[in-house]
């Protein structure tokens, strides 16, 4: 029974590729903690989805807010073309592959979403480092956010039904902190 349940819920990760990306986007994981340790189908039906996310999300972020270089007025001669193809900087929408093809970093006295806020991460990727922060910051279960606020009933009884949501998740997030 317990297998049956624990394939059940394994399976719906495929669905939701947060898991995956979690772990591609670790630090200490990567694309190589994948291939060693789930099936070959289940990697290649996610894979798609989060260079999908990627590409529609994140990496086209990078245009808005990627410094640019003034054009030159001129048309570029052989000098201009030649340097432009030796160029060797990696661009932005390699990020994503570069990261996760990448060698596992060891990070064990930081989390990874310690690692990813500080500054040289944000600097060298700076659309991954969104991704990964929009990704990694999501709890692992609602649990404590429905228990902070299932006790909002017993705070507000119906002659205070007037309050405003925001008012109400206020003194909610207040009581919990008090508490702490």
């Amino acid at each position: 029974m317990a297998w049956y349940a624990f394939d059940k819920y394994y399976s719906l990760t495929d669905q939701v590729p947060a898991y995956a990306a979690a772990l591609l986007l670790h630090p200490s994981r990567r694309k190589r903690y994948i291939d060693a340790n789930w099936k070959k189908s289940c990697v290649r039906a996610v894979l798609p989805k989060l260079q999908s996310l990627w590409g529609k999300k994140y990496s086209a972020i990078e245009e808005a807010t990627a410094p640019t270089l003034s054009q030159p007025t001129n048309e570029p001669d052989e000098y201009d073309r030649l340097e432009r193809d030796l160029n060797v900087v990696q661009s932005f929408a390699d990020d994503w592959e570069s990261f996760i093809e990448a060698d596992p970093t060891e990070i064990s006295t930081k989390t990874a979403l310690e690692w990813w806020c500080q500054e040289q991460q944000r600097i060298r990727y700076p659309c991954l480092s969104r991704m990964a922060i929009d990704i990694i910051s999501v709890p692992a279960m609602s649990a404590e956010a429905e228990r902070v606020f299932s006790g909002a009933r017993r705070q507000i009884p119906w002659s205070r039904a007037s309050l405003g949501a925001k008012m109400i998740e206020q003194m909610e997030c207040l009581k919990n902190w008090l508490r702490k």
